[in-house]
């Protein structure tokens, strides 16, 4: 598996933890289509048209996430982007 990695600036959450944590979200692409999910996120899937859009929508469907998982509420995230590339 080729991969390429990015990382974003981290994103503070609502009464947000002193150390940050990463999170991996794997960008893949098959047929057209672009999808990504996450390893450390179980159930998070984002899918858009075009690889770009996928890439905004990835921090707001973090962030939602984590607020929506009591466990995580309240952490530092770091992003790191993933490139799958389809075997």
């Amino acid at each position: 598996m080729n991969t390429a990695a990015r990382t974003t600036a981290p994103q503070r959450l609502p009464s947000g933890a002193d150390a940050p944590d990463v999170v991996t979200v794997m960008v893949h692409t098959e047929a057209g289509s672009w999808w990504a999910d996450s390893p450390e996120l179980p159930g998070l899937v984002i899918a858009d048209d075009d690889r770009e859009t996928l890439i905004d929508a990835v921090g707001p469907a973090v962030e939602y996430y984590v607020e929506e998982t009591p466990d995580l509420q309240g952490r530092v995230l770091n992003v790191q982007i993933v490139d799958v590339e389809p075997e």
